[in-house]
């Protein structure tokens, strides 16, 4: 019973993410802090939760998760496209009737081309999410998807990115989890980028 009075939680204080900081200046960074701050904690309880206790809000999270996906500023962001991953890796095949609103939007962000030094981290957690969602829905789903990112992050690595790029270790997670959710892992066609 405590992990459902936790989900509650959690949900109430999501829900609210979209009504706070109608204000100026510090006031708006605070409703921003406050945003990330929940998505965080979200994150944090879906590492020990299981699917069938997140199921009666997951709607209602990710509701609240793609608003801030779209208008938020970028640590908002940041937070809110982990948070959609771990409900993803959460939730299993609970996710799938998401895939067609999260997918498209996070394969817009592959596709603004390569990112500016800032975005780096953002554009490397998409990746992340894209691939625990296609785990999450499977190879059926996921395949054309799949075919699409992987395209794109070979080009990535054909632009040499630097040795400190944080996108390096975002792409190396992201071969792993399509490859295993696609069953037909080539470590040699992935280790020759790098």
């Amino acid at each position: 019973m405590k992990k459902l009075g936790s989900v509650g939680s959690i949900a109430q204080m999501l829900p609210g993410m979209g009504n706070v900081g109608v204000g100026v200046g510090n006031m708006q960074q605070q409703a921003w802090a406050l945003q990330a701050h929940a998505a965080a904690a979200l994150i944090n309880f879906c590492d020990m939760c299981a699917p069938e206790v997140i199921e009666p809000y997951l709607e209602a999270l990710l509701s609240k998760l793609f608003a801030r996906l779209r208008e938020g500023v970028r640590a908002v962001q940041e937070q809110a496209i982990t948070a959609v991953a771990s409900l993803a890796d959460c939730s299993e095949h609970l996710f799938g009737r998401f895939y067609d609103t999260f997918m498209p939007a996070l394969k817009g962000v592959l596709a603004q081309g390569r990112p500016t030094k800032a975005d780096r981290v953002f554009y490397g957690k998409a990746l992340e999410c894209i691939s625990l969602i296609g785990t999450a829905v499977g190879k059926a789903k996921f395949m054309p998807d799949a075919l699409e990112v992987m395209h794109g992050m070979v080009g990535m690595q054909m632009a040499k990115l630097a040795l400190d790029d944080p996108q390096r270790a975002y792409i190396v997670q992201t071969w792993s989890r399509i490859g295993k959710c696609l069953h037909s892992y080539d470590l040699g066609a992935r280790d020759k980028w790098f």
